[in-house]
Order: C-alpha cells, then sequence, then structure tokens
C-alpha cells in the first residue's frame, strides 16, 4: 500500500523556553498505521527531535502504555535543555485533541509561573497534530510508590510533599481571569444531580430513608462547586498517587489531560476521600490526613487567604467531598470507606445536615449487613505494621 506524505503544522513552542521550535515537520507515514504503533511512534519521534534540534537518540525505553496515551523514555547522546534522559508521551484514545490542549495548556501555564519548588517536570516540546509532549524524565518513584512500599517515614514526608506542591500549584493560580479556551469546561466533568439520583436509589435498595433536606442539600453542593469564589484555580482534575513523581524529596505532577479551572478542594477531596478514581487506594491515619490538611492549607493560604479561615475552608472542604460521597462507587470497601470519610469530616457542621444524616444511616446499614469493622479499607502497606 502506498505511503502517504502529511505536512504537520508549525509546533507551537513557548518561546522563552523552547526557541528551536520553528519549523515545519513533514514525515512519511501509513494512514493504515495507528500512530500509538510501536514503529510508527519511534521513527515519528526520531524524525521530530531532529527537527526541534535535540541531539541524537542512544537509547529508547517502551514503558508500559495506558489506555490513553503512548509513552517513551528517551536517552539522548548529550543534554538538551539539561536533560539526557527526557519522556516522550502521546496522547491517545477518546477525545485525545481536548485532552492533549488540557495537558498543554496546564503545563505551559504552570512553567511561566515561577513557582517555586516547582511542581511540574520541564517541558521541552511538543507536537499539536500528533498530541506528542516531550519533558524531563523524572524517574519512575512517585507518592504511589513510597505508599506501597514498606518505609513509613518516607511515605509520609512523600504525603507532605504531594499536599504542599498541591497547595503551591492553586495558590499560584487563583488569581488568574484569563486562560486558554480549553479550560473554559471542568476537565474531569460531574454531574450531581444525576450522582444523588443514584445515591438516592442504594439508600432505597439498602433499606434507609433520605433525610427530608437530602435534595434541598445536593443543589447546595452543586452551587458551591460551580461558584468556586476565590477557590477557583487550575486544578489537576485527577491528583492519584502514580500521577506525580517524587524528585529531590519534591513531588513534581504529570497526565494533566484533566486540568482545568475548577474548585481547588476538588483536587483536595481526593486525598480526602482516598483517592476515588484511583487504583491505588487505600485508608491513611488520621493524624497524618490532618497533617496533611495542614500543611496544604498553609501553602494555599498564600494564594488563597480565605483558607486560613476554619470555618470557610471546612464548609468548602465538605461541598467538595460530597460530590465524590455521591458519585458512590461499585467496590463495597471504597463506598463504606468514603460514607464513613465523610460523615467523620461532617462531625459538628451546621451544613448539608440531610446529607449526613442519610450518610450516617447508610454506612451503619450497610457496615452491619456486610459485617465491616471500624476501618473497612485497608490501610497503605507503608503504614500497616508488620
Amino acid at each position: 500500500m502506498a505511503a502517504a506524505t502529511k505536512c504537520l503544522p508549525k509546533a507551537t513552542s513557548h518561546a522563552e523556553l523552547h526557541p528551536a521550535l520553528h519549523a515545519d515537520l513533514c514525515i512519511v507515514f501509513n494512514p493504515f498505521v495507528p500512530m500509538d504503533t510501536p514503529d510508527t511512534l519511534n521513527i515519528f519521534l526520531h524524525r521530530f527531535l531532529a527537527q526541534v534540534g535535540a541531539p541524537q537518540v542512544s537509547l529508547l525505553e517502551v514503558l508500559p502504555n495506558r489506555p490513553r496515551s503512548a509513552v517513551r523514555r528517551l536517552q539522548l547522546t548529550k543534554p538538551w535543555h539539561g536533560h539526557e534522559w527526557i519522556i516522550a508521551k502521546q496522547v491517545v484514545g477518546l477525545e485525545e485533541t481536548a485532552r492533549f490542549d488540557r495537558e498543554l495548556a496546564s503545563l505551559r501555564l504552570l512553567s511561566s509561573l515561577n513557582i517555586t519548588p516547582t511542581v511540574t517536570p520541564q517541558l521541552l516540546a511538543w507536537d499539536a497534530a500528533s498530541h506528542i509532549l516531550l519533558y524531563e524524565d523524572l524517574g519512575d518513584r512517585g507518592l504511589g510508590t513510597t505508599l506501597l512500599g514498606q518505609n513509613q517515614a518516607e511515605a509520609h514526608a512523600a504525603l507532605l510533599a504531594y499536599v504542599s506542591a498541591l497547595g503551591r500549584m492553586h495558590a499560584s493560580t487563583a488569581s488568574i481571569q484569563q486562560h486558554d479556551g480549553c479550560f473554559n469546561t471542568p476537565g474531569n466533568p460531574r454531574n450531581i444531580q444525576r450522582d444523588s439520583l443514584s445515591f438516592r436509589g442504594l439508600c432505597e435498595a439498602a433499606g434507609v430513608a433520605v433525610d427530608i433536606a437530602f435534595d434541598a442539600d445536593v443543589n447546595q453542593i452543586e452551587t458551591v462547586l460551580n461558584s468556586p469564589g476565590p477557590f477557583r484555580t487550575l486544578t489537576h482534575g485527577d491528583p492519584c498517587p502514580d500521577n506525580d513523581r517524587l524528585s529531590d524529596s519534591r513531588i513534581m505532577f504529570i497526565d494533566f489531560e484533566t486540568g482545568g479551572f475548577d474548585h481547588a478542594l476538588l483536587d483536595a477531596a481526593y486525598f480526602t476521600m482516598a483517592f476515588p478514581t484511583c487504583w491505588c487506594v487505600g485508608a491513611l491515619p488520621l493524624n497524618v490526613l490532618a497533617e496533611m490538611h495542614t500543611t496544604y492549607r498553609h501553602a494555599l493560604a498564600a494564594g488563597v487567604p480565605e483558607a486560613a479561615d476554619d470555618l470557610i475552608f471546612s464548609r468548602h472542604l465538605l461541598h467538595a467531598c460530597a460530590r465524590w460521597l455521591l458519585d458512590g462507587g461499585t467496590l463495597v470497601q471504597r463506598l463504606l470507606h468514603r460514607l464513613q470519610a465523610f460523615t467523620r469530616l461532617a462531625e459538628g457542621a451546621d451544613i448539608l445536615l440531610g446529607l449526613t444524616a442519610t450518610t450516617k444511616r447508610l454506612y451503619h446499614q450497610l457496615a452491619s449487613r456486610w459485617s465491616y469493622s471500624e476501618q473497612p479499607l485497608a490501610g497503605y502497606p507503608a503504614f500497616v505494621k508488620p
């Protein structure tokens, strides 16, 4: 089958960081071979690197692909922008253009803000037409690595580094009013009303009465999250333990495919509710979780002074966590943990009383039915005594 020639448009560049991105890139490829097949992608990367003035590749490692990306680790014959090892990531799959645009816009924005310490790897080059990003290689270790290990002190330090980085990212983007158009809608879509119907159905199936104030609480949650006020910042959208890298005791975030401007505490709700969308899930010791909240708030308050106010912060965090409570989950342990975590967080609050009362009843009903103890979700290995 004859090959076709495709001329990709000029690679858009961040002029201060990437002055070498200037020329058109023309490649020859078979249109019936997907771009994410190893041979085709590898050939493309070699040509793309040459086009942007990077050194030749001396070693190429194919990293385990995720469903929505193809990733390569490249060793260059000499350092480029100070890096001998770099990562090449191609965004593929469902809504790949929108996801690539979000990741590129997030990395470019955060690179331009001079956050200290930095919260992302250095972006080196990109090609919008093929959805490829090149950035510095930070290795394979991240928060998830430490949580699944056996070193409690290391995991504890990594957790605090994680929330500190999250807080710095949010604080640094809180004052930004104009941004890339791809951020106009949340990167991690939610449907509070739909989720509330599912939660109500779960209650009915379990024989638990739904409080009369439940619907009013759902409307309040939707209002607060859609109108975050001073808590409107750039959010990661999926800050799971494996979407970051640990380098020199600092956490830097990767995979901003769901990045966007949204309520900052939706990111904070992730670690509060045991990383609801992640495979690397476990219960954190309550004292460690409290320390994480304190560290996060301190970093966030540098750009969002309202975060220093106990009442304001706790109210907004409760609404953000309610988003993941209503989302439920299919695994028994995760569901019970979310019910328990939200009930604990709502203790003494004077808001969302209908949802809280319903949650308490549902937790006790399901925990007794499934014979679960006080901690339905197992702890991370790093915090479990052998």
